[in-house]
């Protein structure tokens, strides 16, 4: 398997519905923008979210944010700092990633508000 996209809903006035989808075993990406949050909802256990981040300045790296999700819970997650969590190199350079400690029964969207 591979990372997997996530695509991003756009929220207007109307509302948006988000879509959710199940989380990915290796993980997601998508566009950093600033102005996109991750939702993620669990039901039976908890799941600790990582968002990647390369940053590192004079040798110093800046460890991975981890949000923990309870179970039978809902969070929002972001905005997303393009300095701090922007992948500047590779196949996913100008992405944010997102790594999950479980998948079962978990469901993520993306929302750019």
């Amino acid at each position: 398997m591979a990372r997997e996209e996530l695509s991003v809903d756009v929220l207007s006035v109307e509302g948006v519905e988000p879509s959710f989808v199940a989380a990915a075993g290796d993980g997601h990406h998508f566009e950093n923008d600033e102005k996109t949050i991750l939702l993620v909802k669990t039901a039976e256990q908890a799941v600790d979210v990582t968002i990647k981040t390369p940053y590192e300045r004079e040798g110093l790296e800046l460890a991975d944010r981890v949000v923990t999700v309870g179970e039978n819970s809902y969070m929002a997650i972001g905005k997303f700092d393009r300095r701090i969590y922007t992948q500047t190199e590779g196949d996913f350079e100008g992405d944010v990633l997102v790594d999950y400690d479980e998948t079962n029964d978990v469901e993520v969207a993306a929302v750019r508000v």
